[in-house]
């Protein structure tokens, strides 16, 4: 009898463990196409930057690796607050390779702002000829200024979040073209996981202030930040004490502002494959 009584409710068991997996489903895969929509419209109504930050926490931690289709589909509709968190996205979950062919049919040269945002994704997913395109651009005196400028960022974001193969070279192109707009990566750099990387931001930060300021000499001595040895506590320390102290020069303060997300660069390897949120 007993056993009669056991074998009849495993159907029920089984039925009710089904029940859950099913509700489950949507935490397990990560965010739901209507979750992560009505995340997008919050993120485009956003009141203030502290609300903007709060919702796009929210939207880093519900889209998981594999979402790459649904990321795709959130850009056929560019807007200026979340497109660029959704190429971030993208940068960082979807599998390198296999994306990039899919991500350069969205590219179009205007406005400056998206197509500066898309080569960047598409140099941090192992594109090779974004970071020479969007050199070009940044380069080129035909743009009006405020485009260079967002060529630019989109390379110091590269600078900043791009992978151990990646930085080095975007560190490069920043010093040589030694403008503000590259002035956020460089305090950013100053505490770069790799030395030679810091030594690149460090030479890139005196270089630009020496353009910007010819008349001026900076002795970051004074703060003791060192590019080798020492703890990366202490360079933290000695980098946000030079950039509270830029704006006293000037500088406005939003191109001082950290370009750094709530997660080291990744590593080589997480580019060519499916990285880890």
């Amino acid at each position: 009898m007993r056993s009669q009584r056991l074998q009849s409710g495993i159907p029920v068991a089984l039925a009710w463990a089904a029940t859950l997996l099913l509700h489950a489903a949507p935490l397990l895969r990560g965010a739901g196409s209507d979750e992560l929509d009505d995340l997008l419209v919050q993120l485009k109504s956003a009141g203030n930057e502290k609300s903007a930050r709060t919702i796009e926490e929210r939207i880093r931690f519900a889209v998981k690796p594999g979402q790459t289709d649904r990321l795709l589909t959130a850009l056929s509709a560019p807007h200026p607050r979340t497109t660029p968190l959704v190429l971030d996205l993208l940068a960082t979950r979807a599998a390198g390779p296999a994306t990039v062919s899919t991500l350069r049919k969205f590219l179009r040269p205007e406005p400056a702002w998206y197509a500066a945002g898309v080569l960047g994704a598409l140099s941090r997913l192992g594109d090779p000829a974004a970071l020479t395109e969007m050199t070009e651009r940044a380069d080129d005196g035909r743009l009006k200024p405020e485009d260079r400028a967002e060529y630019v960022t989109a390379i110091a974001i590269l600078a900043v979040r791009g992978d151990d193969e990646l930085r080095p070279g975007a560190w490069k192109v920043l010093g040589r073209l030694r403008v503000k707009e590259g002035l956020g990566a460089f305090l950013d750099g100053l505490t770069d996981p790799l030395e030679e990387n810091r030594k690149a931001a460090l030479s890139g930060l005196q270089g630009t202030l020496g353009t910007l300021f010819p008349y001026l000499r900076f002795n970051f001595d004074a703060v003791n930040y060192k590019t080798d040895g020492g703890d990366a506590a202490s360079r933290d320390k000695a980098a946000e004490s030079i950039r509270k102290w830029l704006p006293s020069l000037g500088i406005p303060k939003d191109v001082l502002k950290t370009l750094k997300v709530d997660r080291p660069p990744p590593t080589t390897q997480t580019r060519t494959g499916e990285s880890s949120p």
